[in-house]
């Protein structure tokens, strides 16, 4: 943390800042990325007229950082070596360049209805809502991915609940919380009736304004000494106040367990106060003082909320009440003085209604109506109120429903217009997640220059060998903030201004709780950075020892790489070779550890001159922290205050305890208690001074219950969850005001996370927030306190595993905890019920519950990434050898299942040998896997590295690809040919066999080669077309002239026919293949130059796109006839011609297009080239990256840029399928001859997973991810076998479709052509 105040995590006003720091304004109704920023510009303009915005929250945004910001678009310096991440969304860019000081886009998928009531109206029916209506909301949201919290701060509590005033200011925070940027929906529903509810008393008054009400206003000596017995003045606030004394200070025994006369006590003094301010203050200063809380509530609420469709208005009308106003229930509902109807709070009612009416649509307005009875409300005794209850759960469930659906839908129409990332969401939330943590530590840094200057030194050093650098120190030395200072100065040191930062704050996310977590994400953002294949970041601990040096090599000096890892103590690592010893000259490494870790590491790398120790904080710098903690809050201190800060800080010169008690310094007023009495000589004592302080206010049981699930969670709650959990807790219900199983009161958990603000962190984990302590020796200290023994473990984890394996949803008011909501899987599931499984039931059960279960292991696979399957195996540690081996599996397999766990099967037949003598639990899962009737691509070879090769694997950075091309013969299903270009070879492949019958060799360059017949093809031989013998291995023929150098396109006419671009790209040439002379040639125009030449199978159509006219048009020729037929062009619109294909009959052409100077996805459109009509026109959400077409399937199949296959029916138009495809977009896609089949896969090798489609049913049949990247596939005519080309490896490999039932296709063996010459090798390389 440095010698600063911030800590790893952010708090909920840090996230507000964050989001918003930049300007970024979202959709109406959605907002996703950052806003303006105007609430707090309004709220701010108020500052000097209402205390309330100026007197101190426990914790406030920040001040903004003061470093100079840095464009999202980062200007790297040009390497044509490097990749220039194109194909990444450009604000995404600067995440995998490691900058921070960037505008950050928030993904929690959260929606939050705010309620605003009176204490004692709409009690029963919002009581009803969360036993009738939230559970089936929650349902519906979890169906869709989201999470719905709704913040009721009156429900289940009485006044004694605030009786330091605080319900003004909780509420306050709970909308401000409601307005966050990062929130899907956010609601405000007003139950607004008949009462407005009493005014309070103002809890703060700028002290000249109440100096000047006291001196000027003729008031009597009684009444100055009220005042000034319950207001005292604040000098520590600034600008100070007088401030509103807590209820319990001068009326005793006012408390939890209130008796009426205390209560009526505090009753008949407010309201003196309130008359006597009513007559002493200005008339506009009664709004601002004087106003109902639940008035003040809605005003902001709806003229702040700026959207009129998440507003919600519930209003009850009572019939026959007039006669019935003397009945003691009359108070609950309606605003009385003296027994009669208050007028003043009768016209107040009507205005807000007036207001609300304006601002509500008429399909958000409920409007009831039901009889008075003399209890009030009460449905369990009168039928009408129960009538009425359940009118009003019908019809708010509705227009909930309906909300909420719109809201998702605005949330997906703002993600297509954001367009795909580029990377996984995963990485993304990660990489999100660090730069907002690192920016919270750096905001408020100071000092520690002799460290920073080591840095400097350390990252430039030219000479010499270079190592890792370790910082270490004890707790709360402030390592963290360092390690993020290294960061955020590191592109200002010379030579390293494009420098690539990778930075991960350990045990601050649940995606960096473990080393392999960290080192999967780091190295998949390096392999990103510098355009390496992906698989490399899917490695176990002791492949990486070998890996990572060879990795690390492959950074270039135009673009150095700097790694900082903050927190190497928190992941549980058995050693510590993963760590190179010795670095390249582009590369450093910063580590960041503690005390246990660094005797390890002093093992490891034995020179002292790789270790820093973090030197304790200065007196000037611990004051620092406090000035700084006390300008966020607009408080100071006394001098008195501020010399026992001083004092406390020297006995403990850490930056986390300078931070505490600054925190505490920051609260106190200055006619307070002594600090020196708060003030504890150590960190861990000062945290548990800040527990018995918040015991004391809520009472033991309640921090007890509260302190104690936060602890004992995995990686933190969401508020439902805690609410929820709470909900199941009899010992905390019974301090509610709730009735019996019903809902525990969602302020509890909100007023007590409004107290322990600074010692909270907020994470976004899979679209959930989750609280978490922020320290780790505050959840150390908390478990010491809240879980000190055996019995309290297993109580606790019993309870946590009984909310999230649903069991306590069949008792209480909680959601149910299934593992899918429709087709989403439960994330937080299956993130926390493995850990409570194994704390409370042990491992066996835990075992067979999760890891052996096959649907548990898809799911979390599926969702959450093999990462956290290892993870769970982590923590059953030495389980035996079925586990080890389990291990062993996963992490061999980790890329291939990440990709798609459909692979599970083959995955398991490939990698393990003896599958049931090395583990059965892998011997279940495989069974399991074969009864799910899953079809699946198996390789005929082995071609994957099993579990018993992997010590002796041979870890390759980087591969040149050995073959350039896989085509498939005109009639011959049992042969392949493949394209060796670098080695001069053509093969010929038995794939039954997987053996090479012909190799023809020597021959110059060959780039592409079409298919004549089964044993001839025309070969593009770097310029020159050339025709080869396959079966005799011999050149038959030179096609006369060369092609263009970019541009070599060319095609089959018929079997003596080829057509070809010529040179100049002015003309199409159509060439005999036996001669090599010119048969025709076709020109388009003068200065007319083509840039795509597409041929029907057929050979009676060519298509090529022209790119000098404008718009760019199409031209299509009749080849048996010789002569232009079509000029197809769309004003304002061009081709992309190198996406586009034609069908095998020549009667369809496909083609991708744009339109010109408007920014937006890119579209298909279709040309019948019989009539040159244009025939389809399809837009879907995002651009297309390929497409193919076929007249017998009667489809065109198209993959887009998110990754998606769509294929579209070519009779009626319609979207036949949206296959939810690939990882990352492909651009390959091959369909079998009967168009009924295809293949889809990435020939950049990002992805490096080809998948077969059934393209007539919409269903994937195979997927493949080999251990090395694919190079080229193919697929067979009959689309039951694909051929893939791997990496630099010499033999191609054959997969065969195994249908779910396990039956293989069989194919008759057959000989290609003349039998003696089988495996024979001819050299060409004298044949020219």
């Amino acid at each position: 943390m440095g010698s600063s105040c911030s800590s790893s995590g952010y708090s909920v006003e840090q996230l507000d800042e964050d989001v918003n720091k930049k300007g970024h304004k979202a959709k109406s109704g959605s907002s996703y990325t950052s806003t303006n920023g105007v609430e707090r510009k309004q709220s701010s303009q108020h500052q000097n007229a209402s205390p309330a915005t100026t007197v101190p929250e426990t914790k406030v945004a920040p001040e903004p950082v003061q470093a100079a910001p840095i464009p999202s678009k980062p200007k790297m310096k040009a390497d044509p070596s490097l990749p220039s991440l194109n194909n990444i969304r450009e604000n995404v860019r600067p995440l995998i360049y490691g900058l921070i000081n960037i505008p950050l886009e928030f993904q929690p998928r959260v929606m939050k209805i705010y309620h605003s009531a009176c204490l004692t109206d709409s009690v029963q029916e919002r009581e009803a809502l969360f036993r009738e209506v939230y559970p089936k909301l929650r349902i519906q949201c979890a169906e869709q991915g989201y999470e719905l919290y709704v913040s009721d701060m009156r429900y289940g509590v009485g006044t004694e609940h605030f009786k330091d005033h605080s319900l003004q200011k909780l509420c306050k925070r709970e909308m401000k919380f409601d307005c966050h940027s990062f929130l899907v929906l956010r609601t405000f529903v007003m139950f607004l009736n008949e009462k407005i509810g009493p005014t309070v008393c103002p809890p703060y008054i700028p002290a000249g304004q109440f100096e000047t009400l006291l001196e000027g206003i003729d008031v009597s000596n009684d009444e100055r000494d009220l005042l000034r017995r319950w207001y005292l003045k604040d000098e520590n606030n600034i600008p100070p106040c007088y401030t509103l004394q807590p209820i319990n200070m001068h009326i005793e025994n006012y408390d939890d367990y209130l008796k009426d006369e205390e209560t009526g006590e505090w009753i008949s003094v407010a309201e003196r106060i309130i008359q006597i301010l009513r007559r002493a203050m200005p008339r506009d200063l009664h709004d601002i003082y004087l106003k109902p809380v639940l008035e003040e509530e809605i005003i902001k609420g709806v003229m702040q909320n700026g959207f009129s469709d998440s507003l919600v208005h519930v209003n009850r009308t009572f019939t026959d009440i007039t006669d019935s106003l003397d009945q003691p229930a009359v108070k609950n509902y309606y605003d009385l003085v003296c027994g009669q109807r208050d007028d003043q709070g009768r016209t107040k009612v009507r205005e807000l209604v007036s207001v609300v009416s304006n601002k509500v649509t008429s399909d958000n307005s409920i409007s009831l109506v039901t009889p008075w009875y003399e209890s009030g409300i009460n449905p369990k005794q009168n039928k009408e109120h129960g009538r009425y209850i359940q009118e009003l759960c019908d019809k708010y469930y509705s227009v909930m429903g309906k909300i909420i659906d719109s809201a998702i839908q605005q949330r997906k129409e703002f993600d297509i217009q954001q367009g795909p990332k580029g990377i996984s969401d995963r990485l993304y939330d990660e990489l999100v997640h660090h730069t907002l943590v690192c920016n919270k530590h750096t905001e408020s840094f100071h000092g520690r220059q002799e460290v920073l200057s080591k840095f400097q030194q350390y990252v430039v050093q030219e000479k010499g060998t270079i190592h890792p650098l370790v910082l270490h120190g004890p707790v709360g030395c402030g390592a963290s903030a360092l390690a993020a200072m290294a960061v955020k100065q590191c592109r200002s040191f010379p030579g390293w201004e494009d420098c690539v930062c990778v930075f991960r704050f350990a045990g601050t996310s649940p995606e960096s709780f473990t080393l392999e977590q960290v080192l999967h994400s780091a190295v998949t953002q390096i392999c990103f950075a510098y355009g390496l294949h992906l698989s490399l970041a899917s490695k176990s601990i002791k492949e990486y020892s070998k890996l990572l040096p060879k990795l690390l090599e492959q950074v270039k000096p135009s673009r150095p790489l700097l790694v900082v890892l903050d927190g190497l103590h928190k992941l549980s690592a058995p050693n510590l070779d993963w760590l190179p010893k010795e670095l390249p000259p582009n590369v450093r490494i910063i580590l960041t550890a503690n005390a246990e870790t660094l005797s390890s590491l002093k093992k490891h790398l034995p020179e002292s001159s790789s270790y820093i120790e973090v030197p304790p904080l200065t007196e000037e710098e611990s004051m620092a922290i406090l000035d700084h903690v006390l300008k966020v809050a607009s408080r100071t201190t006394t001098s008195q205050q501020r010399e026992q800060v001083r004092q406390a800080c020297k006995k403990c010169p850490f930056p986390v305890y300078a931070t505490m008690v600054s925190q505490l310094a920051s609260m106190l007023s200055s006619y307070g208690p002594d600090i020196a009495a708060m003030l504890r000589p150590t960190i861990r004592e000062q945290i548990v001074t800040i527990f018995e302080s918040a015991e004391s206010k809520y009472g033991n049981e309640c921090i007890g219950c509260v302190f104690g699930f936060i602890t004992s969670s995995r990686c933190g709650l969401t508020p439902a969850e805690v609410n929820d959990l709470l909900t199941g807790d009899d010992i905390v219900l019974k301090f509610t005001h709730c009735q019996a199983n019903a809902n525990a009161p969602p302020s509890l958990f909100a007023r007590i996370c409004c107290d322990m603000e600074p010692f909270l962190q907020l994470t976004v984990h899979q679209g959930a927030i989750l609280t978490n302590w922020k320290h780790d020796i505050v959840r150390e200290v908390a478990r010491a306190r809240y879980i000190p023994i055996p019995e309290y473990t297993k109580l606790f984890f019993n309870h946590m595993h009984n909310y999230f394996s649903g069991g306590m949803a069949k008792e209480r008011l909680v959601i149910s905890q299934s593992l899918k909501y429709g087709d989403i899987y439960n994330t937080r599931k299956l993130l926390e019920l493995p850990y409570h499984l194994l704390q409370a039931k042990g491992a066996l059960e835990m075992k067979e519950q999760c890891m052996c279960n096959l649907d548990w292991l898809c799911a979390k696979v599926i969702s959450m990434g093999v990462d956290h399957g290892l993870a769970d195996t982590e923590m059953l540690g030495n389980a035996g050898q079925s586990v080890s081996t389990l291990q062993d599996f996963l992490e061999l397999a980790a890329f291939a299942l990440d990709q798609d766990v459909k692979q599970l099967g083959m995955q398991l037949i490939s990698r393990v040998p003896d599958l049931g003598k090395n583990s059965q639990e892998l011997k279940r899962l495989y069974d399991a896997f074969m009864k799910s009737k899953a079809t699946y691509l198996l390789p005929t070879s082995q071609c994957l590295l099993s579990i018993d090769q992997r010590d002796n694997s041979v870890h390759q950075v980087s591969y040149t690809p050995r073959f350039g091309g896989l085509y498939r013969l005109k009639c011959d299903v049992n042969h392949i040919v493949s394209l060796a270009s670098e080695q001069g070879e053509i093969q010929v492949w038995d794939t039954i066999k997987t053996e090479v019958v012909r190799t023809l060799k020597g021959i110059s360059q060959p780039k592409d080669l079409r298919i004549v017949d089964d044993f001839k093809a025309v070969v593009l031989c770097n310029r020159e077309l050339k025709v080869y013998n396959l079966d005799s291995g011999s050149l038959e023929s030179k096609l006369k002239g060369v092609l263009n150098v970019k541009m070599p396109y060319y095609g089959m006419h018929d079997s003596d026919h080829a057509v070809a671009l010529s040179r100049n790209r002015m003309y199409v040439n159509l060439m005999n293949i036996h001669t090599g002379d010119m048969a025709a040639t076709f020109k388009v125009g003068e200065d007319r130059f083509l840039n795509s030449l597409l041929v029907s199978d057929n050979g009676e159509i060519c298509v090529c796109g022209d790119e000098v006219q404008k718009p760019f048009p199409l031209l299509v020729w009749d080849l048996p006839n010789r002569k232009l037929i079509h000029d197809l062009r769309i004003p304002q619109h061009e081709f992309l011609t190198k996406m586009s294909a034609i069908t095998a009959d020549g009667h369809y052409v496909v083609s991708v297009c744009r339109e010109v100077d408007v920014q937006a996805p890119n579209f298909l459109i279709v040309y019948d080239l019989q009539s040159g009509q244009l025939f389809k026109k399809w837009k879907p959400d995002y651009s297309t990256t390929a497409v193919d077409i076929s007249s017998v399937g009667q489809c065109v199949v198209s993959a887009l840029a998110d990754g998606s296959i769509w294929v579209w029916d070519l009779v009626a138009g319609a979207c036949r399928h949206a296959l939810a495809g690939h990882c990352y977009p492909v651009d390959k896609i091959a369909l079998s001859q009967d168009g009924t089949r295809c293949i889809t896969y990435d020939s950049t090798g990002v992805e490096g997973t080809v998948k077969l489609w059934d393209i007539k049913n919409g269903l994937c049949l195979g997927v493949f991810t080999p251990d090395v990247p694919l190079s080229c596939c193919e697929i067979s005519a009959d689309g039951e076998k694909v051929f893939v080309a791997l990496g630099d490896q010499e033999d191609i490999v054959v997969l065969q479709l195994h249908s779910s039932d396990g039956n293989v296709k069989q194919h008759t063996p057959s000989v290609y052509g003349d039998n003696t010459l089988i495996g024979k090798v001819f050299d060409l390389s004298a044949a020219g």
